[in-house]
């Protein structure tokens, strides 16, 4: 069966949303090959940890609007202009209130604890950064190309300043400079695209009050989310008082975050889709577009993570140099969270937050946050980095549990699982092959002979399988064609 309209636009908006998402990933991880040669791991760690603290601070700035926001312009997108500018304002406003409010907290938070530090004082940007930040509306209406040109844009020049200006260690605030500028600039410069789609309302028909309540509820399960995403970093350069150990964990997250943004980003253009088609009862609709989804994180995630088992060892030591040897074994556990948070991002992302119970994802979240810091304390100690990465995927195995359990009577999780049998099958073909590639060959050559014929071989037993989900894209990439 050939794609309907529906899912090319959400294909379109897929593609650009993977841009987005992976430019504002992997120009870092382009730089991370010289700035790991130039300012070394503790240089790394001790910018991850200094940017872990002052998230807690963007996350209250954010209030949950991320998603809020998103689904409330969804549900608003096909009103009246003036409805619909309303709607953003009252958004916008409490957002922006909540980030000056927040922005004075941590100033004096700094001044008390960090008043030597210009590392902190810097990223007090990144607040800044929140309170200009308007990427949940181009969410809402389903208009990722606006924000994808210009990500792309701004994050190449950041890349480009740093190997202008950071030369040597000494350049360590430079580098911290580049990244936070970068981040405002993006989003500052959004902010007239507005004028576009929004209109002047009078004051009286904003309704703030109403949204704040709002995007508390959605508030609390980013709390439990920022806790185990976040808090590893803290924990982590608390309790093994190692800035490398958080630069290892780092760099190992970091790559697999670029690998995970490919699985997830279906998920920012989903939730807007499903948020209308809840709006206007289309279940079977609902159903639909998550099986496409289902689809897409199996077919992703599984030679991704194989893939990694197979060339971890050579990359690692070609990509960051000597010293960072311990990220090989970080990196393949890290492998695991594409699975384990793809299938949770469609369950919570995509269903619970879209239809309106909210209250599932933040007892789910809570749950792996609550695994992750008692398995954190327990493990970092004894592990250091490898307790702090086996604690995170435990604590999102436990996340994606717990939402499976609480939806698995109204979604055919049968229907969803039962295409995974292709994808695993091919994967371990893809694998066998993989295993018989010499690795005596120049580093860079083995690297790229491997995700060219895992890419080729997985592909093709695929096709060969007649799998419905790759057959139905290269129908629409044929009628495409001619």
């Amino acid at each position: 069966m050939i794609l309907s309209d529906n899912m090319a636009s959400i294909s379109k908006n897929y593609f650009y949303n993977i841009l987005f998402q992976v430019y504002s990933l992997i120009l870092p991880i382009i730089t991370v090959p010289y700035l790991s040669r130039v300012i070394g791991a503790e240089g790394l760690g001790k910018y991850a940890f200094a940017l872990s603290v002052v998230t807690y601070f963007t996350m209250i700035a954010f209030l949950g609007m991320t998603n809020y926001g998103q689904r409330t312009i969804a549900y608003a997108r096909n009103q009246d202009i003036y409805t619909l500018s309303a709607t953003f304002w009252g958004l916008f406003i409490v957002k922006f209130v909540l980030s000056a409010v927040v922005l004075i907290v941590y100033l004096v938070f700094i001044s008390f604890y960090f008043s030597n530090s210009y590392l902190y004082l810097i990223l007090a940007i990144e607040i800044i950064t929140v309170s200009c930040n308007v990427d949940w509306f181009f969410q809402g209406t389903e208009n990722f190309k606006v924000l994808a040109v210009r990500n792309v844009f701004i994050r190449t020049l950041a890349t480009i300043a740093i190997f202008l200006f950071v030369k040597t260690s000494d350049d360590f605030i430079i580098y911290v400079l580049c990244m936070t500028l970068a981040n405002f600039l993006s989003t500052a410069s959004i902010l007239p695209l507005l004028t576009t789609y929004i209109c002047k309302v009078h004051f009286a028909d904003i309704h703030c009050r109403e949204h704040l309540v709002g995007s508390f509820r959605l508030f609390i399960p980013q709390i439990a989310m920022t806790v185990y995403l976040v808090m590893d970093k803290t924990m982590l350069g608390v309790l093994s008082h190692s800035p490398a150990e958080v630069g290892f964990y780092d760099q190992a997250h970091k790559l697999v975050l670029v690998l995970l943004t490919l699985v997830t980003s279906l998920g920012t253009v989903m939730a807007p889709r499903i948020s209308f088609l809840y709006a206007n009862k289309d279940y079977q609709g609902i159903l639909r577009n998550l099986r496409y989804s289902f689809n897409v994180v199996w077919c992703l995630s599984i030679p991704m993570i194989l893939g990694i088992f197979s060339v971890a060892d050579i990359f690692v030591p070609f990509f960051f140099g000597h010293g960072f040897e311990e990220v090989i074994l970080l990196l393949e556990v890290f492998s695991f969270l594409l699975l384990a948070i793809g299938l949770s991002n469609i369950i919570g992302s995509q269903y619970l937050i879209p239809t309106g119970r909210e209250h599932l994802l933040t007892i789910s979240v809570t749950i792996g946050a609550v695994i992750n810091v008692f398995l954190n304390v327990l493990l970092i100690p004894h592990y250091e980095s490898f307790g702090s990465t086996v604690s995170s995927v435990i604590a999102e195995i436990g996340v994606f549990g717990y939402q499976f359990w609480v939806t698995h009577r109204e979604l055919p999780f049968r229907t969803y699982f039962l295409c995974v049998k292709n994808y695993l099958f091919a994967g371990m073909i893809m694998f066998f092959v993989l295993y018989f590639i010499p690795k005596s060959i120049s580093p860079s050559w083995y690297l790229l002979s491997t995700v060219f014929t895992g890419a080729v071989v997985y592909s093709a037993v695929l096709i060969f399988l007649q799998d419905k989900f790759i057959m139905e894209i290269l129908s629409r990439i044929k009628n495409k064609w001619h």
